[in-house]
């Protein structure tokens, strides 16, 4: 994956979502920012990252870092069996 620039945009979101880290810090690895991004980040949060990411620059998240529920709406959560 390519190195994300260091901008004012996503300094906010490392800021909210890499507490452990300096903004540069979690900014320079790239596959570390976004995992938190998504796990921890807002629907701002993650709206901004995209404006930096896509599914076409050759990298394809999905498959790679996280399980198909990390791309589910978290408003849904499933049933235990038994309770339909």
């Amino acid at each position: 994956m390519r190195q994300l620039p260091y901008t004012q945009e996503l300094e906010t979101v490392a800021r909210h979502t890499v507490w452990f880290k300096t903004p540069a810090e979690a900014i320079a690895d790239p596959f570390h920012f976004v995992a938190h991004v998504l796990t921890f980040g807002t629907h701002d949060d993650v709206t901004t990252l995209r404006k930096y990411i896509s599914d076409t620059n050759g990298t394809d998240f999905r498959h790679k870092s996280f399980s198909p529920n990390a791309f589910a709406p978290s408003c849904v959560v499933p049933l235990a069996e038994g309770m339909t």
